[in-house]
């Protein structure tokens, strides 16, 4: 196939060189390219062959972006098919960078390989990566995708308020710690369970609930709900009146 100038190929030139740019390569333009070369039209030209294969990453069932990120919600099955085009490479294998650990494989065929965990966790959250060899050259292609994990809100149960015990007209501080991915919002339940609309958030997943001259109806149970598309949670302090017993 003669490549000529498009919107997604790019052929510039100097004396003696010529450069072939692809703009996001697609799987179907994988192949065998030839260069061709000639300062005298009536001999035959000097040509030079190069091998371009295509790693892609098909029929998965984890949501895959453009940016090589994929999301999954802890808990899930995670399967993720790496394959080559053209079809002429041995085989492709998946490595998880952080450990350098080559991992086990759900299914191998002659050109993808698929990538299968079960029960995924927060814990093997990073970067992973499909390798292309074939048995004479080693390995000729990398392609790096990066597993993030989602899950349901989570209290923090040292960083967060418990048991406050304060008097009559103090001014005191609730905090409610939330993680959770994507991050929580935070809400506060005063004693009645309506909403409180006071709590400041610093930092994300936290809000601090302030209570202004403490009085006789302030006193008792407080609620934060951390709430995430996930899932929720739930976290309680109870404001106790100070006794000064004699």
């Amino acid at each position: 196939m003669k490549i000529s100038p498009k919107k997604r190929f790019a052929v510039s030139e100097t004396v003696g060189l010529s450069f072939l740019k692809f703009m996001e390569i697609e799987r179907n333009e994988g192949g065998t390219y030839e260069c061709q070369a000639t300062n005298n039209p009536v001999e035959p030209p000097v040509t030079s062959k190069i091998n371009i294969f295509v790693i892609y990453f098909e029929h998965s069932s984890t949501l895959l972006d453009k940016n090589g990120e994929a999301q999954i919600v802890e808990g899930e099955d995670l399967n993720i098919t790496c394959a080559i085009s053209p079809i002429w490479l041995d085989n492709v294998t998946w490595v998880h960078v952080p450990t350098h650990e080559f991992l086990k494989l759900g299914s191998v065929k002659v050109n993808s390989g698929t990538l299968a965990i079960r029960n995924f966790s927060r814990s093997q959250q990073g970067k992973y990566q499909c390798q292309a060899y074939d048995k004479k050259d080693g390995i000729l292609g990398i392609a790096n995708v990066f597993i993030k994990v989602m899950y349901k809100p989570e209290i923090d149960e040292i960083l967060s308020s418990k048991h406050n015990i304060s008097r009559f007209g103090d001014t005191i501080y609730l905090r409610c710690v939330a993680r959770g991915v994507p991050v929580p919002n935070v809400t506060w339940y005063g004693l009645n369970g309506k909403i409180r609309v006071n709590g400041t958030s610093y930092y994300p997943g936290t809000s601090t609930l302030r209570l202004l001259k403490l009085n006789t109806l302030d006193f008792g149970i407080y609620s934060c709900l951390a709430k995430n598309r996930y899932g929720i949670a739930w976290h309680n302090v109870t404001v106790t009146k100070y006794c000064e017993c004699y």
